[in-house]
């Protein structure tokens, strides 16, 4: 059986607003190209678009900080996922807190972080936060 229509969901992350733009138009040509040349009727709407999130220097050196004073290490990321952090962002400082997961996977059913690590963060972002409101 041949669908009569198809819909694709297609999300873009980057640190990056001019790649995602560049990423997009790529994205768009192609399709365009793939219409012509296979007869389809293909359209694009854009359904949303959140700006890329940075976290501040601020708050990210304070975490820094506060790991290296309980004796953790440090590692700094940028997340490409779509995080509550990204919405908050838009209206005060914003930093967040990586805890490792087991082989780096994450947003999985396989991830899997020790109860360990998950203390360890907690208490990173409990003295960050009781730092700030000092």
């Amino acid at each position: 059986m041949v669908p009569g229509e198809a819909r694709l969901l297609v999300e873009m992350r980057d640190l990056s607003s001019a790649k995602l733009e560049a990423l997009g138009a790529k994205i768009r040509k192609r399709v365009e190209a793939i219409a012509g040349e296979s007869g389809l009727r293909i359209e694009m709407i854009r359904r949303g678009r959140n700006e890329p999130a940075l976290a501040d220097g601020g708050i990210a050196g304070r975490i820094e900080a506060t790991a290296r004073g309980l004796g953790l290490g440090t590692m700094r990321m940028a997340s490409g996922a779509g995080h509550d952090a990204q919405m908050m962002a838009r209206v005060m400082p914003m930093g967040m807190v990586f805890v490792p997961s087991a082989g780096g996977v994450s947003h999985s059913p396989r991830e899997w972080t020790e109860w360990e690590d998950c203390e360890r963060g907690a208490r990173v972002l409990r003295e960050v936060v009781l730092g700030l409101a000092g």
